[in-house]
C-alpha cells in the first residue's frame, strides 16, 4: 500500500490540478496533488453513494509494487512508471504504437537519422510558474547523459558507461555469467554416479530445467558468436571435459576399477558427450522453435539418449557379423553353384 494524501485541503488541491492538466498548462505536477486525483477519482466512481469525506482522513490506493523513485530518469520499475505517467508530461507521446505530440507540438528527424529536432509547445509552465523551454529540454537530457548521475535505463547513456558495444555485452554476460555458474554447481551436485541411467536422466531434466529459466543467458551466447567470435562464451566451454574429469575424478576411477569400462574409453568424454547433447537438445527446443524435433516428448528423449550413451548403439561384435558378410556369403554360393555345373 502507498500512502498518496490527506485531509479536505489534499482533495481541493487535486482539483486544482486535474483543472490545470484539463487546460494543457502543465509541464509537471506535484505527486502530492495528482496522485490524490487518481485516488478521488476512484473513489467517486466506486463509493458514489458517499456524501461527505472524514475531515482528517488518509486517502490511499494500491499497486502490486512500491515504486522505486519519482524521478522519472532513475526509474527502473513498472510501478514507477504507471506513476509517473500521472505526474510529467513528455516530448511525445507513443499511442498505439505511433509517436503523438506532448509538450513538443512537432518533431522532425534528419536524413541520416541522427538529429532530432523538437518544436516546442508556448505558454506552458512548471508547477511554480517557471517557463517550459529549450533550456529546460536540455537540462534534462544533460542530466540523463550524466556519467555521475547513472540514470536508470536510459539507452542513450550507455556509451557513456561503455566505451564500445563489446563492453556492454561482456558486462551484461558477466553479471549473467555469475548466476548460471551458481545453477551448474548446484545441478552438478546432486550427480553422484554421473554414468548411471538414473543420474544420466535426472541431470538431462537438470538441463532442460536450466535452458528454460535461462533462455535470455544462452541468446546472448549467439549475440557474442556473431558479434564478436564468441569471445566471451568461449571459456565456458574450452577444456570441459578435462573439467569433468576432476569434478568426478573418484566415481571415474570406481568405473575403471570395477572393470564397467570398455577398454579406451575415457568417461569424462563420456559423459561431457551427453551433457552437450541434453543441452544442444533443449537449446534447439526452446530458442529456435524445435517442435520436438526429434518426433518424440522431452522425456522419450531423455530416456532414448540415456539408453544410447548407456549401451551404446550397436550390439557387441561377438553377436553380429562383419558388415558384408552375408552379400559376400551369397556371391561365394553362386560362385560354387557355377563350379558345380
Amino acid at each position: 500500500m502507498t500512502r498518496v494524501a490527506s485531509g479536505g485541503r489534499a482533495i481541493r488541491r487535486a482539483v486544482a490540478a486535474i483543472h490545470s492538466a484539463s487546460r494543457g498548462k502543465r509541464a509537471g505536477a506535484s505527486v502530492f496533488a495528482v496522485a490524490a486525483a487518481v485516488a478521488v477519482i476512484g473513489v467517486a466512481s466506486s463509493q458514489g453513494a458517499t456524501r461527505h469525506a472524514a475531515a482528517n482522513g488518509t486517502v490511499t490506493i494500491a499497486i502490486f509494487q512500491e515504486p522505486d523513485t519519482l524521478d522519472p530518469a532513475a526509474a527502473t520499475l513498472i510501478s514507477t512508471y504507471q506513476v509517473l505517467q500521472s505526474i510529467f508530461d513528455p516530448l511525445m507521446y507513443r499511442i498505439g504504437g505511433k509517436l503523438t505530440p506532448g509538450l513538443a507540438s512537432k518533431m522532425t528527424v534528419s536524413k541520416d537519422s541522427r538529429v532530432y529536432s523538437f518544436t516546442l509547445r508556448k505558454g506552458v509552465t512548471f508547477q511554480d510558474g517557471t517557463a517550459f523551454n529549450a533550456q529546460a529540454v536540455k537540462f534534462n537530457f544533460d542530466r540523463i547523459v550524466d556519467k555521475n548521475y547513472k540514470a536508470g535505463t536510459s539507452l542513450g547513456n550507455l556509451y557513456n558507461y561503455y566505451p564500445t558495444k563489446e563492453a556492454i555485452l561482456g558486462s551484461i554476460i558477466s553479471k549473467y555469467q555469475k548466476v548460471v555458474d551458481e545453477r551448474l554447481r548446484s545441478m552438478f551436485d546432486e550427480i553422484k554416479d554421473p554414468l548411471s541411467p538414473e543420474d544420466l536422466k535426472r541431470f538431462a531434466r537438470l538441463v532442460k530445467q536450466m535452458v528454460n529459466e535461462h533462455h535470455d543467458f544462452w541468446l546472448l551466447m549467439y549475440i557474442d558468436v556473431l558479434e564478436f567470435e564468441n569471445l566471451h562464451f568461449r571459456k565456458m566451454f574450452e577444456n570441459l571435459a578435462h573439467k569433468m574429469r576432476r569434478r568426478f575424478a573418484t566415481s571415474f576411477e570406481d568405473l575403471r576399477d570395477s572393470g564397467a569400462l570398455h577398454d579406451g574409453v575415457d568417461p569424462a568424454i563420456g559423459f561431457t558427450a551427453a551433457y552437450m547433447q541434453f543441452f544442444n537438445y533443449f537449446i534447439v527446443e526452446k530458442l529456435f522453435g524445435g517442435n520436438r524435433h526429434l518426433g518424440i516428448s522431452d522425456e522419450q528423449v531423455i530416456t532414448h539418449l540415456t539408453d544410447i550413451y548407456s549401451r551404446g548403439l550397436l550390439r557387441s561384435t561377438n553377436h553380429r557379423p562383419p558388415a558384408g558378410t552375408k552379400k559376400r556369403t551369397k556371391a561365394s554360393l553362386r560362385g560354387r553353384k557355377r563350379i558345380n555345373r
